[in-house]
């Protein structure tokens, strides 16, 4: 009986961090989202730059991903 309570409590840790984990990022993503928007907008784009900001946040959003997956995974 004792070991299904921290088995359930191990699980709602488990699943707070990941929800934590996966808010955080988020959150610092947007930021640093709408910091290069900022200082985008400073500067005339280019081809590269355009390019360059199109792969920074698809890969962003492929890290994001595979660490929510992780995090959902552990033990």
């Amino acid at each position: 009986m004792g070991d299904d309570r921290a088995f359930a409590q191990g699980l709602k840790l488990a699943a707070i961090a990941v929800v934590s984990a996966v808010l955080t990022a988020t959150l610092i993503i947007g930021a640093g989202e709408a910091m290069m928007r900022r200082s985008a907008a400073m500067a005339p784009p280019t081809p590269e730059t355009r390019v360059g900001a199109e792969q920074n946040a698809k890969e962003k959003r492929r890290l994001l991903s595979e660490a929510a997956f992780c995090l959902s995974t552990r033990p």
